[in-house]
């Protein structure tokens, strides 16, 4: 019988290493059926000296993609023609990011479509951003404590509180934890979302809407529950339970499409993602790296905590403002003059 071997040179160099049980003379359908588990005598029987190879890739390695970056006259090109546009789409580009130009093709479709992509350094979110949204929030939240720590856990953040009525809670921030991984590679979100997650949380605790009338804020029940549920029976302001169901609608479809869901996950842990407390700090976490999406996915409840909150968008904006106004004048100065043949 003819026996062809599909085996690599390192299992074939394993067999030879140890006699198996099950031995014969010459090759066999037995034989062919299970190889690794039987041995033809001279063929994958014990040999003194036999080493076990390294595994070798079949195919050569992809090469690294070439990191692309524009010639300084197309950059001061793109410069030119980005603080041409009006202010406010300016500011409209700079408060997210699009798709990062990566190559000449996807330079081109920025030419065409500059509000679609991003050229990094130009029209990304300047830096800064993120952190003078975090501040502001903090600040709002109590000035609660973030400790950042470096060790390699599950859980990306939490939010730490005891039960006094003194206490306004801690923060932890591991950002190379599994959960930051995953949302920084498989759902592209920075990692301010985490931190805005969680303070979140403590701007729920530690924080009284005008509407929610409680004899101190230090109690687990907090915005989120009283401002857009009905669990306590408060109906303040005309909101009955229809437009509670509403509110919480929009804010789940906000925390999903941030940080989306296993539908076939376990029945508790649904229950915990779609609690009061964690779309509402997704809410949050949305607010602080991407404040048009939230508006979008969430228009009424968007609009009920800004006229709740309002003093805290202000900030918000002021803080957006000086950033964008910094990171534009930046641009201006390094901007070279261009040669004969305009722009693109």
């Amino acid at each position: 019988m003819a026996y062809v071997e599909v085996r690599s040179r390192r299992a074939l160099a394993i067999d030879r290493a140890k006699n198996a049980k099950v031995h014969y003379k010459k090759f066999n359908s037995e034989y062919s059926q299970a190889p690794n588990r039987s041995d033809v005598d001279g063929y994958d029987t014990r040999k003194r000296g036999v080493s076990i190879p390294r595994n070798t890739p079949s195919t050569k390695p992809a090469a690294p993609e070439k990191h692309f970056e524009l010639t300084p006259m197309d950059r001061a090109k793109a410069v030119a023609v980005f603080i041409s546009l009006p202010m406010e789409q300016q500011r409209k580009d700079l408060r997210t990011n699009e798709k990062i130009v990566k190559s000449e093709h996807d330079f081109s479709e920025w030419k065409r479509q500059p509000s679609r992509w991003d050229v990094q350094g130009i029209d990304t979110v300047p830096v800064g951003l993120y952190q003078g949204r975090l501040s502001i929030l903090q600040k709002a939240a109590g000035n609660v404590p973030i400790k950042y720590s470096k060790r390699k856990t599950r859980r990306g953040g939490s939010y730490v509180y005891y039960r006094s009525n003194d206490a306004i809670g801690h923060i932890n921030v591991n950002l190379n934890s599994e959960t930051a991984l995953v949302f920084r590679e498989k759902y592209d979100l920075p990692d301010e979302f985490i931190v805005g997650h969680e303070l979140g949380h403590a701007f729920d605790r530690n924080t009284v809407a005008s509407l929610v009338k409680r004899e101190t804020p230090f109690k687990r029940t907090g915005n989120a529950r009283y401002l857009f549920s009905d669990n306590n029976g408060f109906n303040e302001g005309g909101f009955d339970l229809s437009s509670s169901r509403e509110f919480m609608k929009e804010l789940r479809a906000v925390s999903t499409d941030f940080h989306p869901i296993d539908e076939n996950a376990d029945y508790r842990y649904l229950m915990y993602r779609n609690s009061s407390e964690e779309v509402f700090a997704d809410f949050f976490g949305g607010l602080i790296v991407n404040p048009d999406r939230v508006a979008a996915k969430a228009p009424k409840a968007f609009a009920k905590v800004k006229s709740e909150f309002n003093p805290l968008f202000r900030k918000f904006d002021a803080s957006d403002n000086k950033v964008f106004d910094a990171h534009l004048n930046h641009l201006k100065l390094k901007l070279p003059k261009i040669k004969k043949g305009g722009l693109f």
